[in-house]
């Protein structure tokens, strides 16, 4: 059987496509595609019998599982068809423990992902965790104290043999976890305790308990503690990426000694730069900094890490030195963040030598004008996902990408950028529209000027066509709230 659905439109010449179940599957998946799913089964417009369903779960065989998704808030059991598609599931703010079993019953035995987080009743969820045979990620979150004790008691005990993934935010992180058994399959951890004390993490690691550990990821963590279980415990020396630590001496020795560490993930401190000082930590190839960096500090890091292909650095206090520093260090870099610093124009300029390579640039709120958006643009032809929100550039800069050669471009944001309906009208007019899979243009009244001509234009280009209409065809309001003035807009509302 041929099913379709759509037919939204934007009046008599707009009129989005229909859009074919086997044409739906077939494509590339996608977060917006499992959407359009969704909304279909909503509408009884796909079957729901077993044998559809057994259908449609084979040809999403290939999909990854955290796509596969199904939220649930409030215990609302009312998830429908999709949930036996499901290999992620999430279950949030339930305060009723019948509504929690009930639900934790019909999530499918194939599930490999489950979050539950802040339900008051997080142990009974967690004694049917066994249930699912497959399940290799967890994420428990609960802020209730008089539950911790024996949601960890439970957790502890069961026997999950293909956990690979755990992800915990809780008030504290006890020491009793460190008897499961779970530990030695695990691949990442994830600890974020709301109420650290004295050692709040590093009591929880014996030696050998993790040997397969290659990711671990602190929030809130004294530095103490992960000195403590880096040193009693030597196979987390063979960790790839270490997050959530601060960056003093002690720890710049340990991160020399963990020769396949290639991400990390650190806070800038007072004592960084000294620390710093003479190092050379090739191995480190993600870098995401937090803490006042500044130029000066820049210079520091950049010598100490020269083999970088991903720089984070959002508001660390940049300015144009710092953008010299980094286009003088690095002409290998695929991912550069730098939002949130004062970089203007004149940084722009220094930083246009590093973007050659760059796949995904996020310098939104920068203080960027149509100067610094001429000056990077003539640099992005490798660039993938480009957002500039935030920064004044005007039609003229809107015009400067518009003109760059950006044939791989696939995702756009100049939402509060002012690019009026000029700006918008040369978009329309651009062929580094053509891959485009998400465009965010307008998110305050900055941008009222581009309506309703401009938004038109673009829903009529031959470039940009296809990826609007797919989205008018589906009717889902975007998940982010601000952006829904666009699509009213868009749909002449």
């Amino acid at each position: 059987m041929r099913t379709v659905w759509g037919n939204g439109s934007l009046g008599p010449a707009y009129v989005s496509p229909m859009i074919e179940l086997d044409a739906l599957l077939a494509e590339r998946p996608s977060a917006y595609r499992w959407s359009l799913l969704e909304r279909a089964f909503n509408r009884g417009e796909v079957p729901s019998d077993a044998a559809s369903i057994d259908r449609i779960d084979r040809a999403l065989a290939s999909w990854p599982d955290e796509l596969r998704h199904v939220g649930v808030p409030h215990g609302d059991d009312d998830v429908g068809p999709m949930l036996a598609l499901a290999r992620s599931f999430s279950l949030f703010e339930a305060d009723a423990l019948a509504g929690i079993e009930l639900l934790l019953r019909r999530v499918p035995e194939r599930v490999r992902m489950l979050r539950i987080a802040e339900c008051d009743q997080v142990g009974p969820a967690l004694e049917r965790l066994e249930r699912f045979p497959n399940l290799g990620t967890l994420d428990l979150a609960t802020d209730t104290s008089n539950e911790e004790e024996r949601a960890w008691r439970t957790l502890a005990a069961a026997a999950l043999p293909t956990l690979r993934d755990l992800r915990i935010t809780a008030l504290r992180i006890p020491s009793e976890l460190a008897e499961a058994s779970w530990w030695r399959g695990l691949r990442t951890l994830w600890l974020w305790a709301q109420d650290p004390g004295a050692d709040s993490y590093g009591s929880l690691f014996v030696p050998g308990m993790a040997p397969a550990l290659e990711v671990l990821f602190f929030e809130n963590a004294p530095h103490q503690d992960v000195s403590h279980l880096l040193v009693a415990c030597p196979e987390l020396r063979a960790l790839r990426k270490l997050s959530g630590v601060s960056l003093d001496r002690a720890l710049v020795e340990l991160v020399a000694s963990l020769d396949g560490l290639v991400m990390l993930g650190a806070t800038y401190t007072a004592s960084t730069s000294e620390a710093l000082t003479g190092k050379r930590l090739t191995g480190v190839r993600d870098l995401v900094l937090s803490g006042e960096v500044g130029d000066l500090g820049m210079r520091a890091v950049c010598a100490a890490f020269p083999s970088l292909t991903t720089l984070r650095a959002h508001g660390v206090g940049l300015g144009v030195s710092g953008c010299a520093t980094v286009a003088e260090s690095y002409r290998g870099l695929e991912h550069l963040t730098l939002s949130f610093n004062a970089l203007g124009d004149d940084g722009a300029d220094r930083l246009a030598p590093a973007l050659g390579s760059v796949r995904e640039l996020n310098l939104r709120y920068c203080a960027l004008g149509p100067h610094g958006s001429a000056a990077i643009a003539p640099m992005l032809s490798n660039v993938v996902d480009l957002h500039l929100s935030g920064n004044p550039i005007g039609p003229r800069g809107a015009e400067a990408l518009a003109n760059a050669p950006m044939p791989n471009l696939e995702r756009l944001r100049l939402d509060g950028c002012g690019i009026e309906l000029r700006g918008a009208l040369a978009l329309a007019a651009s062929p580094n529209l053509a891959k485009i899979t998400s465009l965010d243009l307008a998110l305050s009244h900055q941008d009222e000027a581009l309506w309703p001509e401009g938004v038109r234009a673009l829903a009529a280009s031959p470039y940009a066509s296809r990826y609007l209409r797919d989205e008018l065809g589906s009717r889902l309001p975007p998940k982010k709230p601000a952006s829904r003035g666009f699509w009213d807009k868009l749909r002449g509302r």
